[in-house]
């Protein structure tokens, strides 16, 4: 797993290079890489506030690290998401939801 990462709780950028163990920690802050806050599937809305779709075991603090089998690194080009800027690019968006 290599690609850049925000750390959920100083929210400073860092590279990740290899697998993500229960070790590893943000090289600004030290709170753990590998937790809830920082995966892909964590949605505080979601039933166990999770929303792999394999059930994954309920977590009971998110912020710190653990075993969870299906914990994806958040990556910055996973969540990226372009903005519409103008009025216009608004629209077009808007429209692209509903387009059959």
């Amino acid at each position: 797993m290599q690609g850049k990462i925000i750390c959920w709780n100083c929210k400073k950028e860092f590279e990740l290079t290899d697998k993500v163990t229960r070790q590893d920690v943000c090289p600004h802050c030290d709170n753990p890489t590998k937790c809830c806050f920082n995966c892909l599937h964590y949605n505080k809305g979601a039933f166990h506030q999770c929303n792999e779709s394999a059930v994954a075991e309920w977590v009971r603090y998110k912020e710190k690290a653990n075993f969870c089998e299906y914990f994806t690194p958040r990556f910055l080009h996973l969540i990226k998401k372009k903005k519409p800027k103008t009025p216009a690019d608004r629209k077009s968006a808007w429209d692209q939801l509903f387009d059959d």
